[in-house]
This record gives C-alpha cells, sequence and structure tokens, in this order.
C-alpha cells in the first residue's frame, strides 16, 4: 500500500470513529431530551386537571360543612325545620343528587332526605359506611366511589356529624354525581396516542377511556390490568414516569398526580411507540449526518494526502532520475 492510501485510509478510520462516537452521543441525549419532553407535558396536564378535580371535591366539601354548621348554629334538631333546609340545599347543588339527615336521638330514629325518600324498612343507615364513618372519626369524611343503582353513573357520599353542645345528635350526608370530574377526565386536552384516567385511593378506576372496565356490576382495579410498578404510583403518589403494559397489550409510559384532598390520582398515558418514533427520527437524522460528514471526509483526505504526498513523488522521480 503506498503512502496516499496509507494517509487517506488512516483519516477515514479517525473520521468515522469521531462522527460514530458523537452520533452515538447524540443519540442518547436526543433519547433523554424526548423522554424529558414527553414527560413534563405530561406532567404539566396532569397537575392542571388534578388540580380542578380537588377543587372539585373541595367546593362540595365546605358546601357540606357550611350545611352542618347552620344546623349548629340554629340549635334546632326541628324536623319540619330539617326538611324544608335538606330541600333547599338539595335543591342549590346542581351536582347534589340528594342531601340528608340522618339521626339515632329519637327511639326509631329518623331520616330525612332533600328528595323526599323514604328508606324502606330494610334499610338501617346506622349500618352504612358514611354514616358509621362520620361518626367514629368526628369529622367530615368521603367514601369511595358507586355506581348508582338508578342513574348508572358514579357518586360518592360526604359525611359530617352534627354535634351540639358536645352530643352527637347525627350525620349530614350528600351523595355527589361524579360525572363533572368524569368529564374533565374524558375531555382532558391530549395528543394523539395519549389518553388520560381517574383512580381512587385504593385504586379502583373512577374514569378511563374503556367503558367496560366501569359498569354497574363491576368497577376495575388499575392492578387487575397493568403490569408490575402501578403499585408504586398507587401507594406512594410518585409522580416519577412509568413504562407499564397497559390493558391492550402495548407498553406505556404512565405519569400521575395525587389529589390532595382524597388520595385520588390523575393519570395520563403515552403509547411508548411515541417516544420510539421520536427517537429513531432521530437517529435516523444522525446516521443521515453521518454519512454526510464521511463522505466529505474521504474527498477533504483524498485531496489532503494528494497534496502532500506530491512532493515527496517529486522527489523520488528526481531520485530516479540521478
Amino acid at each position: 500500500m503506498n503512502l496516499r492510501r496509507k494517509i487517506t485510509a488512516l483519516l477515514l478510520v479517525v473520521s468515522i470513529v469521531s462522527v460514530s462516537i458523537v452520533a452515538v452521543f447524540g443519540y442518547f441525549q436526543v433519547r433523554d431530551l424526548v423522554t424529558e419532553a414527553v414527560f413534563t407535558m405530561g406532567e404539566a396536564v396532569s397537575e392542571k386537571h388534578a388540580l380542578e378535580i380537588n377543587e372539585f371535591f373541595t367546593v362540595q366539601t365546605e358546601m357540606l360543612e357550611g350545611i352542618v354548621s347552620d344546623i349548629v348554629f340554629e340549635g334546632s334538631l326541628d324536623e319540619a325545620f330539617l326538611n324544608d333546609y335538606v330541600r333547599h340545599k338539595t335543591d342549590y347543588n346542581q351536582h347534589s343528587m340528594t342531601v340528608y339527615y340522618a339521626s339515632p336521638t329519637r327511639e326509631d330514629g329518623f331520616f330525612i332526605s332533600g328528595d323526599e325518600w323514604v328508606p324502606g324498612e330494610d334499610y338501617d343507615w346506622t349500618a352504612r359506611p358514611w354514616f358509621i364513618d362520620a361518626k367514629n372519626e368526628g369529622a367530615t369524611i368521603m367514601t369511595n366511589p358507586y355506581v348508582d343503582a338508578t342513574t348508572g353513573g358514579l357518586v360518592i357520599t360526604i359525611a359530617k356529624p352534627v354535634v351540639i353542645n358536645g352530643t352527637f345528635q347525627g350525620v349530614v350526608g350528600t351523595d355527589i354525581s361524579i360525572d363533572t370530574v368524569v368529564d374533565v377526565v374524558q375531555n382532558a386536552n391530549l395528543r394523539d396516542r395519549f389518553y388520560a384516567s381517574l383512580i381512587d385511593n385504593r385504586g379502583y378506576l373512577v374514569a378511563h377511556p374503556n367503558s367496560d372496565f366501569i359498569t354497574e356490576e363491576k368497577i376495575y382495579n388499575i392492578n387487575e390490568f397493568l403490569g408490575a410498578g402501578v403499585e408504586e404510583i398507587v401507594t406512594t403518589g410518585s409522580s416519577d414516569i412509568k413504562t407499564l403494559i397497559d390493558y391492550d397489550g402495548k407498553n406505556k409510559l404512565f405519569i400521575g398526580t395525587k389529589l390532595a384532598i382524597n388520595g385520588w390520582h390523575f393519570l395520563i398515558a403515552a403509547d411508548e411507540e411515541v417516544l420510539t418514533n421520536r427517537v429513531n427520527n432521530s437517529r435516523n437524522m444522525f446516521l443521515f449526518i453521518m454519512l454526510v460528514v464521511i463522505t466529505i471526509a474521504v474527498i477533504i483526505s483524498f485531496i489532503f494526502t494528494k497534496l502532500l504526498t506530491k512532493p515527496l513523488h517529486n522527489i523520488n522521480a528526481h531520485a530516479q532520475l540521478i
């Protein structure tokens, strides 16, 4: 191999190695940047809608607590007053299906509902979770969501005990339709191949694009169809991005925001192919750039070695003449 070819080969190898190192480094750099961009977008959307939902529950809780304060301030547990009052509050709140007052103070107890519903003999409201929890905790409680038998929609109950002069008198409760919350999730402004969902503090679905997961017969728990790793989102409220196998068998990137008022989680899921495609596009761009640079390097090295070896060839030619 003559000198020109050796120098050309050396410069070519150096160019290929240098460009390859830059390309590999750039690939991982872009992958991290794309992942960060997906995370930032998902986090912003998740936090925005979680705050909106949290505000909804805060308002409903404050309205219920205001009702209890009015009853305590009035100091009267007259049935006629309570009947008119809970009926008025039911009509006042568009999200409330009904407001009711349940008291065990009389021998047979009494239950007054703003929608004029009268419990049957087999309905023991003192054994209902909302009554027991509110009485035992002595504070406002919020039940887990359940499917209303009448409307088929999801409902929660917010309840608080009524205590007058240190004596427990009963519990005020309100059944709140969370269709508004579901609408927030379903109407989240997301890009293609992204979706939003909402789960309660136990991992049960409140809103999800697959309607088969929330029916009157059964509400699915997210653990039933997501792969390992979802427990960390539910139990710790971790906002780190997680790659999990979703219900459709595809890998999804999940990021969630925990609601302060009740521990529910607003989740954003993005098809991992979104990230993969962006990274692959960046990889292809780097490969193209690498080929262009190598081609230019070959041309330059050829010209450079030709100029470099030309004087040597001239010297060699003169030496042979001598």
